[in-house]
């Protein structure tokens, strides 16, 4: 499996991504391999997750900097190392050792198979200079430049990433719409666009940009309805991968 390896395919059937993994089923805590194996197991062409660097320079998954929300620890990922995030435990889940932290690699090994995934890079500037060579250097090590792609919220991060020549291309996270985020979104090194499905803007100047759209995070049958009308539509990120398989069908979903 290839990402956008198709434009027909594209077309007829945008890939879909369980956010943060899935929940759905059995109330996996997000961005854990529980979590990630079930949006594989329910149809899910891949996932998305989340990353931050820790103090070892490890590439570890988390959607949040610091780590109260989810495990009641007031502590950043920035100021503590592997070795330290492996011992925390998730609120509800304070039993289960299986439940922790992973770092990309974990994440990679422990999946298998050939799925799609949309690597976030949280907004951390200070972290950049680090992470950015250790992330291209990951990807390429593991021969994973035809399976993912870097997203962020942050331009800068998406023009630093452009300027390492990887052919992983960034993609561009935004929640809202102003003539400064129409003039980036058209900026040559911004490769996908990934509005939000709430996006209070007409979804015919998304398509004329020419771009490659990936929504998040696109949950109803009514925003299903919505956004596959839209021509540059290769991709959506999802909480509820069951309800997205059933609006698109697609081909050869899940694990392989």
């Amino acid at each position: 499996m290839t990402i956008f390896a198709s434009e027909e395919k594209i077309s007829e059937s945008p890939l879909i991504l369980g956010h943060r993994g899935s929940s759905i089923e059995k109330n996996f805590p997000e961005n854990t391999l529980p979590a990630f194996r079930e949006a594989l197991d329910l149809g899910a062409d891949g996932i998305e997750l989340d990353i931050y660097l820790s103090a070892d320079e490890q590439l570890v998954v988390c959607h949040d900097q610091n780590l109260s929300r989810l495990t009641g620890i007031d502590r950043n990922i920035h100021d503590m190392n592997v070795e330290e995030i492996r011992q925390l435990r998730f609120l509800n889940h304070m039993n289960n050792p299986e439940l922790y932290i992973p770092t990309l690699a974990e994440v990679f090994e422990g999946l298998g198979g050939e799925f799609i995934c949309n690597i976030e890079v949280k907004k951390n500037w200070i972290s950049y200079k680090k992470l950015v060579p250790r992330l291209n250097d990951f990807i390429v090590r593991n021969r994973l430049t035809e399976r993912v792609w870097v997203s962020s919220f942050d331009p800068i991060l998406l023009k630093m990433w452009h300027k390492t020549g990887s052919s992983v291309p960034p993609a561009f996270l935004f929640e809202r719409w102003s003539p400064f985020l129409r003039w980036l979104s058209n900026r040559k090194f911004i490769k996908i666009l990934h509005p939000s499905v709430n996006l209070p803007v007409s979804l015919k100047i998304l398509e004329r940009s020419g771009k490659k759209i990936c929504f998040w995070t696109v949950n109803s049958t009514e925003d299903f309805l919505k956004i596959g009308k839209v021509k540059n539509l290769v991709a959506l990120i999802t909480d509820n991968v069951k309800l997205a398989r059933k609006h698109f069908p697609g081909k050869d979903a899940g694990r392989t």
